[in-house]
C-alpha cells in the first residue's frame, strides 16, 4: 500500500498590489491526496495484482477580491470565494492470464460564493417586479443606485466508466480489444442569481424588453449523457521491416430526454474512427487518421433562463410623485430549445515522420469541420402592447389619475427571442511541422522547433436585425411598419506561429529547466459579408413576419427604406503584429521523493499590438505570471 499528498500553492494571478493604484489580490490553493491498494499480488512478486485500487482527493480554494478604489474612483468591486473538491476512484481487476476489468468514477463539486456591486443610474423609467405574466400598476425608479448581484451555486458533476479489455492474436496481428460504457451527469444546486430586482445590473430598459430577474439553480434540470464503445488496436507485421498499425472503433453516445436513463433520448450520434499507422523502415511512418466525434451542449444553453417582457402601457410622469402613475403588462417567454443536441465534427489528418540519426521531423495535415456548433439564433415574434387614455390628467391637481378600460388601441411590438440554437460551422484546415534535433550532449540540452499555418472559417447561419439600438428604436414606433434584415456572417483567422522549446536536463542534481518561446509570425481577423445598402435579405414586420425580398428587387424603389449598410462588421482586417513570449519552467527533485516545479508564463511581459483598421489597441497577450508547486509524498517520509 502506498500514499501520498501534494500541497499546491499556485501564488497570485495577476498582477497584484501595485502601491497606490490598486487593492486587488487573488491567491489559488490546491491539494491532492493519493492512496493506492493492491490485493492479490503474485507471490513471484512479479506481474500485476489481482485487484488495484487507486483513489485521489483534490482540492482548490480560490480567492479573488477587487475592491472599491476610492483613489481611482473605481466604484464597482467584486469578491470570489470558489472551493473544488473531486474525489476519483481507478479500479483495475485482473480477469485470468491477460484481460482486464477497469472502472474509472469521479464526484466533482464547486462550492460558488462570489458577488459583485455597482453603482448605476438611470433615467425616470416605468419599473415593475412581476414575475408572472400579466398587467400591473409600477412605479418610477430614478437615479442613482447600487446594484449587487449574489452567486451562490453548487454544481455537481457525477462520472463513471466501465471499460474491459483482453488482447488476442487472429490470422498473424496482435489485437487489442477494448469495450466499455460511460455514464455522465450533471446538475447544479443552490439559489443561484440573486439580486433585488428594483435594482437590477443592467440600467437599459426601452419600454419593451425588461430588466433581468433573478434565478435558481435548483430549477435546472441535470445533463445526462451514456456513451457506449468498442474498440480494436491491430499490430501486424509485413515483413522484417514493415509494421501497420491500426486502431478501428465505434461509439454512440446518447442524450437523455429527462433526468434518468429511463427518461427517453433526445438526441444520439455514431461516431465511427480510424487510425492507420504504417513503419515503411526504421526511420520513415506513414500516419492517417479520420473519425467523427460529438460534443454535448452545456448546461447553461440546455437550460436557458426566461426572457422578460415589460411592455409600457402608461407612461404618465409629473414632477408631484402622486400624480405618477405607470402601468405594465410583462410577458414571459422561454428560450428552451427542444431540438438542441450534440455538436458533430469530423475529423481528418494525415502526416509523415522521418527518423534522422537521435532526431526526427515530421510533417502533419489537417481538416476539421465542426457542424452543428452552439450559438444563440435571435428568433423573431411579436407581442400586443395596450394603450390607454387616462380619467384626468391634468397636471398639478395632486390626483393620480386612472386608466379607462377598455384600451384606447393596440399596437403589435417586434420582439426577438434569443434562443440557444446550432447556428455554426466551424472549419479548421492547417499544416504544422515539427523538427525534433538531436541533444546536444556536452551541455544536455535539446531543442524542437514547431511551425504551424491554421486557416479557421466561422460560418454563422443566424440573421442579424442590426444594431441593438436600431432594433429597440423599431420596437417603440409603432407607425414603421418593417426593418430590414441580414444573413449571418462568415469570421476567417489566419494564423502562422512558431513555437521553439529549449530542454536542459541535469540528471545528478535531479533538475530540467525548460524554455518555450512562442513567436506569433503573423495573425490576422476579418469578416466575410456584405455591407452596402443592398446586402439586407428581406425585412422584418411588427407583427414578427418575415419577408425575404429577391436579389433583383432590392433596388426597386418600393425598398428604399430597407437599403441601409450593414453595421456589427469588422470591414478592416485586424491583426496582431509579430511578437514573441517567453515562459519558463523549472523541476527539481527533493529529498523524500518530492519535486518542485516553478513557472513563469510571459516571462518578460511582452504587451504586443494589436491593430484595427488605422487604430491601435495594446495588449492582446496576457500580462506575467508565475506560480510553485510542491510534492512530497508522505510513502517518503513515513515509509510504507
Amino acid at each position: 500500500m502506498t500514499t501520498g499528498f501534494r500541497n499546491v500553492p499556485i501564488g497570485r494571478l495577476h498582477p497584484l498590489q501595485r502601491a497606490g493604484r490598486a487593492d486587488d489580490y487573488a491567491y489559488r490553493v490546491a491539494a491532492q491526496g493519493m492512496h493506492r491498494i493492491d490485493f492479490g499480488a503474485p507471490a513471484s512478486g512479479i506481474g500485476a495484482p489481482k485487484l488495484r485500487l487507486d483513489t485521489r482527493v483534490n482540492f482548490y480554494q480560490l480567492f479573488d477580491d477587487r475592491p472599491v478604489n476610492p483613489r481611482t474612483g473605481k466604484t464597482s468591486a467584486t469578491r470570489v470565494r470558489n472551493t473544488g473538491l473531486t474525489i476519483s476512484e481507478r479500479a483495475t481487476l485482473r480477469l485470468g492470464r491477460q484481460s482486464r476489468l477497469r472502472f474509472t468514477g469521479a464526484l466533482t463539486t464547486v462550492g460558488q460564493d462570489a458577488f459583485t456591486t455597482a453603482e448605476r443610474s438611470r433615467t425616470a423609467m416605468p419599473f415593475t417586479d412581476r414575475l408572472t405574466e400579466g398587467r400591473q400598476e409600477g412605479k418610477y425608479v430614478i437615479g442613482p443606485y447600487t446594484a449587487t448581484v449574489d452567486l451562490d451555486g453548487r454544481p455537481w458533476s457525477l462520472y463513471g466508466r466501465f471499460e474491459w479489455e483482453s488482447p488476442a492474436r487472429w490470422l498473424g496481428a496482435r489485437h487489442d480489444l477494448r469495450s466499455g460504457l460511460e455514464l455522465r451527469r450533471e446538475w447544479n444546486n443552490g439559489p443561484g442569481y440573486q439580486f433585488d430586482i428594483e435594482f437590477p445590473p443592467q440600467v437599459l430598459f426601452n419600454g419593451v424588453n425588461g430588466y433581468d430577474r433573478p434565478r435558481r439553480y435548483d430549477d435546472l434540470p441535470p445533463l445526462v449523457t451514456t456513451g457506449l464503445y468498442v474498440d480494436d488496436r491491430i499490430y501486424a507485421p509485413l515483413g522484417n521491416t514493415v509494421m501497420l498499425q491500426l486502431q478501428a472503433g465505434l461509439r454512440l453516445d446518447l442524450l437523455h430526454q429527462g433526468s434518468t436513463r429511463f427518461s427517453g433520448v433526445r438526441d444520439y450520434v455514431w461516431q465511427p474512427r480510424l487510425n492507420a499507422e504504417l513503419g515503411l523502415t526504421r526511420w520513415l511512418r506513414l500516419r492517417a487518421g479520420w473519425g467523427l466525434t460529438a460534443k454535448t451542449p452545456p448546461l447553461s444553453l440546455f437550460a436557458p433562463p426566461p426572457q422578460y417582457y415589460d411592455v409600457v402601457n402608461v407612461n404618465y410622469f409629473t414632477n408631484d410623485p402622486v400624480e405618477r402613475l405607470a402601468v405594465l403588462t410583462t410577458f414571459i417567454r422561454d428560450p428552451t430549445n427542444d431540438n438542441l443536441g450534440f455538436a458533430k465534427a469530423r475529423k481528418l489528418e494525415g502526416g509523415i515522420e522521418l527518423g534522422l540519426g537521435a532526431g526526427a521531423i515530421s510533417v502533419v495535415v489537417f481538416d476539421d469541420r465542426i457542424t452543428n456548433g452552439f450559438g444563440i439564433r435571435p428568433t423573431p415574434l411579436s407581442i400586443q402592447r395596450d394603450i390607454f387614455t387616462l380619467t384626468d390628467s391634468t397636471i398639478g391637481n395632486g390626483i393620480k389619475p386612472d386608466i379607462i378600460l377598455p384600451p384606447e388601441r393596440t399596437d403589435q411590438v417586434p420582439i426577438l427571442l434569443y434562443q440557444p440554437d446550432h447556428v455554426y460551422v466551424l472549419k479548421n484546415t492547417g499544416v504544422e511541422l515539427t523538427a525534433f534535433l538531436p541533444e546536444i550532449p556536452a551541455i544536455r540540452t535539446r531543442f524542437t522547433v514547431t511551425g504551424q499555418w491554421i486557416e479557421t472559417r466561422q460560418e454563422n447561419d443566424a440573421l442579424y436585425f442590426g444594431s441593438a439600438s436600431a432594433f429597440s428604436a423599431f420596437q417603440l414606433k409603432e407607425n414603421d411598419p418593417r426593418t430590414p434584415y441580414w444573413a449571418g456572417a462568415t469570421e476567417v483567422g489566419r494564423r502562422v506561429l512558431m513555437v521553439y522549446r529549449i530542454v536542459h536536463h541535469q540528471p545528478k542534481a535531479g533538475l530540467v529547466i525548460s524554455v518555450t518561446i512562442q513567436h506569433n509570425v503573423s495573425d490576422e481577423f476579418f469578416d466575410i459579408a456584405g455591407t452596402d445598402t443592398l446586402a439586407f435579405e428581406g425585412y422584418l414586420t411588427r407583427d414578427g413576419t418575415l419577408v425575404p425580398v429577391p436579389v433583383e428587387q432590392r433596388g426597386e424603389d418600393q425598398f428604399r427604406d430597407l437599403r441601409l449598410p450593414r453595421s456589427g462588421l469588422l470591414i478592416d482586417p485586424s491583426a496582431t503584429g509579430p511578437d514573441w513570449l517567453l515562459s519558463l519552467q523549472v523541476s527539481k527533485t527533493l529529498p523524500f521523493e518530492g519535486r518542485m516545479n516553478f513557472w513563469a508564463f510571459n516571462a518578460m511581459d511582452r504587451r504586443g499590438l494589436v491593430e484595427v483598421g488605422q487604430g491601435v489597441r495594446a495588449r492582446p497577450y496576457p500580462s506575467v505570471r508565475v506560480g510553485i508547486e510542491l510534492m512530497v509524498p508522505l510513502r517518503g517520509i513515513i515509509g510504507r
